[in-house]
C-alpha cells in the first residue's frame, strides 16, 4: 500500500519536474535535454543512495546562473561538463570529511541574499523570451519602435501565462481540487501547447525557435560524441577548477538547506544523514556530468510537492526519476509541442519565489546586521558574479559581527 502511495507521489512530482527541468536548462544556456537527464539521475541515482525519505533531487534554479556564466566562459556546455564531474567528486570528499554541518558556518543573511540575487538574475534573463525575441539587443530595438523579428504569439503566451499565475495565486482558484491532482504549471504547459497549435493559421503563429526541441536533440544525442568531448576537454584549467569548486560548494549548501527543511516538514520526524546526502549528491553529479546532464541538488519545490502528495519513503523520488526516463524515451514529440514562452513564465515565478519582496522586508525587520550583508550579497552577485558576491557578503557579515561584539564589550 505504501509503495502505491510512493508511486502516486512520484507521478505527481514528475509532472511538476518536467517543465522545471526544461526551464532550468533554458535558464542555464544548456541543451534542453541536459535538464531532463539531470532530473532522471537526481531521481534514480541520488534517490537510491540517499537515506532522506522525502527529499527530491534534480536540476536547481539556484545553480542556473553559475552554469550559464560558466558555459559562456569555457566556450560551451561540452567544455563545461568536466566542472560538473569534478564538483561531484568534491562533494563525495565533503561527505567523507563529514562536512554535513557546512551551512552552520555561513550566515543566514548571506545565504538568503545569494538565493534572492539568483532569483533576480533568472527574471532578468527571461525578459527577451517573454517579449518574443531572442536577446537583449532585440529588446532594445523593439523598445525603440524599430522592426525586429519578434513573435507576437510567443509574447501573448508568455504574458498570458504570467497573468494566469497572478490570478492563480491571488484568488481561490488555487484551492480547486483539480490542482491537487494536476500541478498548475503543468496545466499552463498543456494549455499553452494547445493555444500555439491554434495560432498556426494566424498572425500569431509561433516560429520554430519558439518551441522546445527535445525529440531532435534526443535523436542527435550520442554518448560516444559526449565521451569524446570529455576526453578532449581541458579538465584542470583554472576556469574549470574554479567552476567545479563553486558548483560543489553552492550545490552542497542548497542541498543541506533543503534537507534541513525536509526534516522539519516530515510528519514522522525522521532524520537524515547529511554526510551520506553529500555522498549521494556527489555521485549524482558525477553521473549527470558524465551523461550530459546539468548539476543536481536537493530541491525544495519538488520536495514540498512530494510531501504534499503523500510520499512515505525515498522510493517516491526514485519513481519520479523513472517516470521522467520513460516519458523521455517514449513520448519526446509531446515535449516538442511546448512553447518556450511558458517555461519563461514559470521561471519568472521561480525567480520571484527566490527574491520575493517579503524576504527583503523580513531581513530588514531582523536588523541592519542581517539586512546589510543580505543587500550587499544581492548587489554584488548581480553586478559581479556569484563567487565574488557571496565572498563580499561573508566579509561584510564578519565585519558587522566584530563591530557589534566590540560595542557590547
Amino acid at each position: 500500500m505504501k509503495y502505491k502511495q510512493d508511486l502516486k507521489s512520484g507521478l505527481i512530482v514528475s509532472l511538476i519536474a518536467l517543465p522545471l527541468c526544461l526551464g532550468i536548462s533554458m535558464a542555464s544556456g544548456a541543451p534542453l535535454l541536459a535538464g531532463v537527464i539531470a532530473g532522471i539521475i537526481g531521481g534514480i541515482v541520488v534517490g537510491v543512495i540517499s537515506d532522506s525519505p522525502l527529499s527530491v533531487s534534480g536540476p536547481a534554479a539556484g545553480l542556473s546562473v553559475i552554469i550559464y556564466f560558466g558555459i559562456q566562459e569555457v566556450g560551451g556546455f561540452a567544455a563545461f561538463a568536466p566542472a560538473i564531474i569534478l564538483a561531484g567528486l568534491l562533494q563525495v570528499i565533503f561527505g567523507q570529511l563529514k562536512f554535513g554541518k557546512l551551512t552552520a558556518f555561513i550566515p543566514h543573511s548571506v545565504i538568503e541574499g545569494m538565493l534572492a540575487s539568483i532569483g533576480i538574475l533568472i527574471i532578468i534573463k527571461q525578459i527577451p523570451l517573454l517579449l518574443g525575441v531572442t536577446n537583449y539587443s532585440e529588446v532594445q530595438i523593439l523598445v525603440s519602435g524599430q522592426s525586429v523579428d519578434s513573435s507576437t504569439g510567443a509574447l501573448a503566451i508568455g504574458l498570458g501565462c504570467l497573468l494566469a499565475f497572478i490570478i492563480f495565486r491571488t484568488t481561490t482558484i488555487k484551492t480547486w481540487r483539480i490542482f491537487r491532482v494536476i500541478p498548475f504549471p503543468l496545466v499552463l504547459v498543456i494549455i499553452s501547447a494547445v493555444i500555439a497549435k491554434f495560432f498556426i493559421q494566424s498572425n500569431f503563429a509561433l516560429l520554430s525557435r519558439d518551441f522546445v526541441q527535445v525529440a531532435s536533440a534526443l535523436k542527435s544525442l550520442s554518448l560516444a560524441d559526449h565521451f569524446q568531448g570529455l576526453r578532449e576537454a581541458t579538465w584542470f584549467s583554472p576556469l574549470i577548477l574554479k567552476h567545479a569548486a563553486v558548483l560543489s560548494i553552492v550545490a552542497s549548501i542548497e542541498t543541506l538547506l533543503c534537507i534541513e527543511a525536509s526534516i522539519k516538514m516530515d510528519p514522522l520526524n525522521r532524520g537524515t544523514n547529511k554526510n551520506r546526502e553529500l555522498l549521494a549528491q556527489g555521485i549524482g553529479n558525477f553521473a549527470s556530468g558524465l551523461m550530459g546532464g546539468l548539476p543536481v541538488t536537493s530541491v525544495i519545490v519538488r520536495t514540498s510537492a512530494n510531501l504534499e502528495a503523500g510520499a512515505y519513503s525515498k522510493w517516491s523520488t526514485v519513481f519520479h526519476g523513472a517516470i521522467l526516463l520513460i516519458g523521455l524515451l517514449m513520448v519526446p514529440e509531446l515535449m516538442d509541442m511546448i512553447p518556450l514562452a511558458v517555461l519563461g513564465a514559470i521561471l519568472v515565478i521561480t525567480g520571484h519565489n527566490l527574491a520575493a519582496p517579503q524576504k527583503f522586508i523580513r531581513s530588514f525587520k531582523h536588523g541592519l546586521d542581517d539586512f546589510i550583508p543580505f543587500l550587499c550579497t544581492i548587489v554584488a552577485v548581480v553586478l559581479l558574479d556569484l563567487l565574488r558576491g557571496v565572498t563580499l557578503g561573508l566579509v561584510v557579515a564578519l565585519i558587522l559581527q566584530k563591530i557589534l561584539k566590540s560595542k557590547k564589550t
